[in-house]
């Protein structure tokens, strides 16, 4: 599966990543419209899954550490935080990690 920001399907949908860049960890905010089934996925440059996270409730905030699905940490640079409801990218925001 590819990662290629697409065009966005919902704009009342918020996301938000910040510090952007960041060298430890960062801050998701995310909040949809209505109460939804929500994944937020995080993929490399080369479309490569890093760390997933699913189920997540219509409006909240975590903190990624960084890390892979193995608890590993990510190399520096680019990737894509990308945000899906009912199986549908709704919003995809670059972010950059820096050792």
């Amino acid at each position: 599966m590819g990662v290629i920001p697409s065009p966005e399907l919902n704009c009342d949908f918020n996301l938000a990543v910040f510090p952007n860049p960041f060298n430890d960890q960062c801050r998701i905010e995310y909040h949809l419209p209505e109460i939804t089934q929500s994944d937020l996925f995080i993929f490399s440059t080369t479309g490569q899954l890093v760390k997933s996270f699913e189920y997540l409730p219509a409006a909240n905030s975590l903190v990624w550490d960084a890390t892979d699905q193995r608890s590993r940490k990510i190399a520096s640079g680019v990737y894509y935080v990308v945000m899906k409801s009912e199986g549908r990218a709704v919003q995809t925001r670059k972010i950059i990690f820096m050792k």
